[in-house]
């Protein structure tokens, strides 16, 4: 179960000689320049005679139709058959020769394989974050004018919160269509004049761009404001809208901003209670792995109320490897267990229940994992069980907040 953070690979292009054509009408498997490589081209047959030709690497394959457009393969200019077992795609001047390695569409892809090799010139690997400003080394809150910080703490103390988030605005990120902006500050009035002024201490930051919700986030009965603000990665290969977040506490005449981190397609997905801690409110960021794959989702649960870290959780069987990140829901398909994932949240009334457990329910399988996790100074270790939930964690699951 251990959690793998996703890598998608764009092809390595390769020029190679003109070879003969070869004919062949099945090309169902996985392709890949070399077999031991974590990264390949899953070919599958779609409706009617064409297949979908999709990129694919530890994180997830390409949806049908957005890497290569379907086709025949066959009879499409792009590509040359060599022999039932190697075929060469074009990309603009060059061509990449791919070995068919297995029937399987989807093989499980790891890194492991690959370790002692380099990748290839010319292959681009997706990192997270890159190609975003470096917001926690440069804060754009720098507007220190104790004016508008007090206009802004007025205005705050006066605006209301609604029960639920509504919807305040739209980022257009091509070609993946909008990227919705929510908030729990539903007067558009008051939530644009609070936009007006955040954007004035953060002038960097587009108001069209940006959000706000109002929580008190560490309980001392002043309520902060969380800022998001989508930015589209400058990277030229992966043109990524990512969430970023912050907290705005007014300390000494004025606000000061902690920086909680970059989310790819991040939302926040709940803010609320976690733990023992009854008094602070966390932060539920949901995110993913990737966009144009199959993805993981995940959640990382900020913690603003001393240090704006994230809490740590392990799925390693050794105890040791811990990450910001809770599985949420998995991808399946070869790139992870094929498993239904739902997550609670116990009561914080009762000292001695656990703080977070999730259940995996094998879809091909009857099997049934519990992960029930306690938390220590921001550090979740877990305990694992098979087929039922032990007794004395079953009140705990029965009563608790489904996220």
């Amino acid at each position: 179960m251990l959690s793998v953070r996703s890598l998608l690979w764009s092809v390595a292009c390769v020029l190679l000689s003109a070879p003969v054509a070869f004919g062949g009408d099945d090309f169902t498997g996985f392709w890949k320049e070399d077999c031991t490589d974590a990264f390949g081209v899953q070919i599958k047959p779609q409706q009617g005679t064409v297949f979908s030709v999709s990129f694919c690497g530890p994180g997830g394959c390409f949806a049908p139709g957005t890497w290569m457009p379907n086709t025949t393969i066959n009879r499409d200019a792009s590509y040359r058959v060599l022999d039932p077992s190697t075929l060469e795609i074009q990309h603009g001047q060059h061509w990449q020769r791919l070995t068919k390695c297995t029937t399987n569409t989807d093989p499980v892809l790891d890194y492991s394989t690959m370790k002692n090799r380099q990748p290839r010139v010319g292959a681009v690997v997706f990192e997270p974050n890159r190609g975003l400003p470096s917001y926690e080394r440069d804060s754009p809150f720098t507007v220190g004018n104790l004016n508008l910080h007090q206009d802004l703490r007025r205005r705050l103390a006066a605006t209301a919160v609604a029960a639920k988030d509504c919807k305040a605005g739209d980022v257009p990120v091509p070609p993946f269509g909008n990227t919705p902006l929510f908030s729990n500050i539903c007067d558009r009035t008051q939530r644009q004049e609070l936009r007006r002024l955040v954007t004035e201490i953060a002038p960097t930051l587009d108001q069209k761009t940006t959000t706000l919700w109002k929580s008190d986030l560490d309980g001392d009965g002043d309520p902060d404001i969380l800022v998001g603000h989508v930015d589209i990665s400058a990277d030229e290969h992966f043109r990524y809208p990512y969430l970023s977040v912050w907290r705005l506490a007014f300390q000494q005449g004025r606000y000061e901003a902690q920086f909680g981190g970059s989310f790819l397609a991040g939302e926040i997905h709940s803010i609320r209670s976690f733990g023992h801690d009854t008094k602070s409110n966390m932060v539920f960021v949901k995110h993913y792995s990737c966009l144009e794959c199959e993805p993981w989702t995940y959640l990382t649960i900020l913690d603003f109320s001393h240090t704006s870290k994230a809490f740590q959780f392990t799925y390693a069987p050794d105890h040791k490897e811990y990450g910001d990140t809770l599985e949420y829901k998995l991808p399946g398909m070869g790139h992870s267990v094929d498993a239904d994932v739902e997550t609670r949240i116990p009561k914080a009334h009762n000292l001695n229940s656990s703080d977070l457990i999730q259940t995996f329910r094998f879809v091909n399988e009857k099997k049934v994992e519990w992960w029930v996790f306690s938390c220590t100074e921001g550090r979740c270790d877990f305990e694992l069980y098979e087929g039922e939930l032990p007794r004395k964690y079953r009140f705990f699951w029965a009563s608790a907040d489904k996220l």
